[in-house]
């Protein structure tokens, strides 16, 4: 049970997180107060949804966003600004060179190939004089 002051809005949400007694909570739901405010906020999700505002992308292309408080406004612009940052954080990391340890580059330098015994696996074989002859895969595969 949460035990801080919040604004209507958020305690019609959640109730139950609230009011854990079940008679106190019935109580509060016939309030006239509560219903009033319940059927506000329906009226602004249809309204929202009408204009199909459902996500922040939305939101961004939305013309009148004077029809929130100031403080929800602000809100919603440091959400889409910080989502803005994360967007072009992603996308300097996606661009930036991959930068490899020193030893990496010394173990690629300093490697020897030697393919002998390998090539029956690769469709080859190699012959006594070390050459390669190649094989059907029908013969490769038993």
């Amino acid at each position: 049970m949460k035990t801080q002051n919040v604004p209507m809005e958020v305690f019609v949400r959640e109730r139950v997180e609230y009011v854990t007694d079940q008679r106190l909570r019935e109580e509060i739901l016939n309030l006239p107060s509560d219903t009033a405010i319940q059927k506000e906020m329906e009226a602004w999700a249809q309204a929202y949804g009408e204009q199909r505002v459902a996500t922040l992308r939305d939101w961004k292309d939305f013309a009148d966003q004077s029809i929130v408080s100031p403080i929800t406004r602000t809100k919603l612009k440091a959400a889409l600004q910080q989502a803005a940052e994360e967007a072009e954080r992603e996308r300097r990391a996606a661009a930036a060179p991959v930068v490899l340890d020193e030893r990496v580059y010394r173990l690629v330098l300093s490697a020897t190939w030697d393919l002998r015994g390998v090539g029956p696996l690769c469709g080859a074989a190699w012959d006594e004089g070390g050459g390669c002859r190649f094989q059907q895969a029908s013969d490769i595969v038993e």
